[in-house]
């Protein structure tokens, strides 16, 4: 997508030019072969207040939001207003904001400033600023613009180290300066070099020197009439056609504008409808990967199968926050979250940090770390059962020595369960037994859930054998009133130990997992995604008495306390225990959930959602219409429904849980569920004509797993 940055509407007071409309910027845009603008009006920091400025351009552009982006009106030397911008953004879909001082002395590192920034980084939108560095450069008789101070901008970077700003109006010298400057990190930072009061004979030596990933090309005034354009080259000297091939040179820095668009996160929302997904460069690593690596992938639940072959991404590229591209520069929003270890965010600073600063100290040591005793005591202070913790790498190895210390403890054998665990023998024995000797079949028995009768059952039916009752407490089903405090009476009564699998459920229905938000307090309990915001850790915690058997069992392992992960762990808890993260995630699952059952209501669409909003889990209806839909249909609903959502801009999956994070804004709920309404109104209308199998290519699809 090619942009042109900073273009405008409206009158240009500086040169007297007349107004601007959008069909005379878009009829430019045409001529210089440039797809799609950020647009800013005009005249809006000097003749009108922000709010008023902002409607006025978001009515501008009204009829052309798929190539006019609007980019509003803030004033650093007023009061911040959290709820304008946010409004502007989540309201009248704003694509950023362009920081005036109104031409008044004003500090980039002000609490205005940060507060624009920071909200502005939480929704993912850039921030406009004209950086004037030489005082004497720009004049003008009715205004004198003050300079930026590298130290200042320095300041807003450090404080606000997520956020992305454009700095307009530099001349090729001061963007020269900005490079050189020692103290500012230029990773966020773009520099658009459209000073057009000065020549560009020094631009091809700036990319030279520089390179063009963090320059930015645009025009500086609104080309727009022929007038105008005249005006401009009688103030500038530069040529009509030295203005079209200055435009035109858009052409050339195609990756500097997808860099920048990948950060402000906008291309797949505002370009959903005409958005060709393209994945060419899937197929040579999916090509490798198939020739060495048995299934492609290490998990199961990641397999290409496993979603929509041939319409969906295969393979990631990077990730920040609630968003990951792919090896083709696709952006989209991120739903399944690595399969729910990442519950802050991709790349979140402070986790990031944490691992960078403990890399530079060691991995892993010949004698122990301070970190395995620091993050139990965490862990200790936020987990009701918590008293003792062992630390494993991964969910199933940590399920496995739950079991063991239990078997210990009781010093009975046999377990019963209720949900996924794994693939270690006692568990997969029950749902995929090929390689498992069939004698351990025996030893497990599963019951319902939501249904402590077929718990009764079970326990009744192996009188004094059980040394546990293993339950995820929430998963793709809400527990009834009374439900888990029935299990822990049941498992007690028998003499079995009750054991909590909070492996998606700890740390994201609540810092102390789901037995602090229900209330229902194990005798273990065991965590793993989500602690170490993807970074593999797991933890076996409980009773003390119970835990102390840890000491005579035998459960060892070389990486158990290797620093990194252990370093992330201690970083992610404590953003857990400092700020609301489980009410965030709370708060945009239930916006999520509320938005797409809706658009459910309004097509008809086959799919529904199950269990609770923190983790709700996205299912198949069996009909559509009361008209009942056979396998091969169901199936092809799933293809179609993934990969035109992915083409939207949106990760997705099927038959299992969606896991909103941290990270994930409301407006990234707001673009998923304008997404899924157009693609359920798409479908709906594929199914009531029965050409939904003409109009994708179905795959077969693997049967044998499927996990709610």
């Amino acid at each position: 997508m090619i942009i042109d940055f900073c273009a405008y509407l409206g009158n240009w007071p500086l040169y007297q030019l007349p107004a601007g409309d959008a069909p005379a910027l878009i009829s430019v845009m045409d001529r210089c072969g440039i797809g799609a603008a950020f647009v800013s009006l005009a005249e809006g920091p000097f003749l009108l207040n922000p709010g008023e400025a902002n409607e006025r351009l978001v009515n501008m552009v009204a009829a052309h939001r798929d190539r006019l982006w609007p980019v509003g009106t803030a004033d650093l030397n007023a009061p911040f207003w959290r709820e304008d911008v946010v409004a502007g953004i989540e309201r009248q879909k704003l694509a950023g904001f362009r920081a005036y001082p109104t031409y008044h002395r004003y500090a980039l590192d002000s609490a205005e400033a940060v507060a624009l920034a920071a909200t502005l980084a939480e929704y993912q939108r850039p921030l406009f600023i004209a950086a004037f560095i030489d005082e004497e450069r720009f004049q003008h008789p009715a205004i004198r613009v003050p300079p930026v101070r590298v130290p200042e901008l320095a300041g807003l970077i450090r404080r606000v180290p997520q956020t992305t700003l454009v700095l307009n109006n530099l001349s090729v010298e001061e963007a020269a300066m900005l490079f050189d400057a020692p103290e500012l990190s230029l990773e966020n930072v773009f520099i658009d070099v459209n000073a057009m009061d000065k020549p560009f004979n020094g631009l091809a030596q700036l990319v030279e020197d520089y390179g063009a990933e963090r320059l930015v090309f645009g025009s500086q005034v609104p080309f727009l009439y022929p007038e105008a354009a005249l005006a401009l080259v009688q103030e500038s000297g530069i040529s009509q056609e030295g203005v079209e091939a200055i435009l035109a040179q858009n052409y050339h820095t195609s990756a500097t504008i997808n860099s920048l668009l990948s950060r402000s996160g906008k291309e797949k929302s505002m370009f959903s409808a005409t958005t060709k997904l393209t994945l060419d460069k899937s197929v040579e690593p999916g090509l490798r990967a198939g020739e060495f690596i048995p299934g492609i992938t290490q998990t199961i639940s990641k397999r290409p199968a496993a979603f929509a072959p041939g319409y969906f991404p295969d393979f990631i590229d990077y990730g920040k926050g609630s968003h990951v591209w792919d090896v083709d520069g696709n952006e989209y929003i991120d739903y399944v979250m690595a399969c729910g270890p990442v519950t802050l965010g991709y790349c979140y600073p402070a986790v990031d940090q944490a691992i960078r600063e403990q890399l530079a100290r060691g991995i892993i040591f010949t004698r122990l770390t301070a970190l395995e005793g620091e993050v139990a005591e965490i862990l200790s202070d936020v987990v009701p059962c918590a008293e003792m913790t062992r630390f494993f790498k991964g969910g199933v190895e940590a399920n496995s020595a739950a079991l063991r210390l239990a078997r210990a403890f009781t010093n009975r054998e046999k377990v019963v369960s209720c949900g996924y665990r794994g693939w270690h023998d006692q568990w997969a024995v029950t749902h995929s037994p090929q390689g498992i000797p069939a004698c351990l079949a025996n030893l497990i028995t599963e019951f319902e859930y939501n249904n402590l009768d077929s718990l009764e059952a079970a326990l009744s039916a192996n009188p004094k054998q059980v040394a546990a009752v293993f339950i995820d407490p929430v998963s793709g089903e809400r527990p009834k009133e009374g439900f888990l405090a029935g299990v822990e009476e049941l498992a007690h009564k028998h003499g079995a130990l009750l054991i909590f699998d909070e492996i998606v459920t700890g740390f994201r229905l609540a810092v102390g997992g789901a037995q602090a938000y229900y209330n229902v307090v194990p005798d273990i309990a065991v965590f793993a995604k989500g602690i170490a915001n993807g970074m593999p850790l797991s933890a076996v915690s409980g009773r003390r008495d119970v835990m102390k058997m840890a000491t005579e069992v035998f459960m060892t392992l070389t990486y158990g306390d290797e620093a990194l992960s252990l370093a992330a762990a201690r970083a992610t808890l404590n953003v857990q225990r400092q700020e609301d993260v489980s009410g965030h995630i709370w708060d945009v699952g239930t916006a999520l959930v509320n938005g797409v059952k809706q658009a459910l209501v309004e097509t008809g669409a086959p799919f529904t959602f199950s269990g609770i909003e923190a983790m709700p889990a996205f299912v198949a209806a069996a009909d559509f219409r009361g008209r009942p839909l056979d396998e091969a249909t169901q199936q092809a609903a799933w293809v179609y429904l993934l990969s035109e959502l992915a083409r939207r801009g949106i990760i997705w999956r099927r038959h299992s849980l969606i896991l909103p994070s941290y990270s994930h804004s409301h407006e990234d709920v707001s673009d998923t569920v304008e997404a899924c309404h157009e693609v359920f109104t798409n479908l709906a209308q594929l199914l009531e004509s029965g050409t939904l199998h003409d109009a994708i290519q179905l795959t077969e699809l693997p049967s044998g797993f499927k996990r709610v």
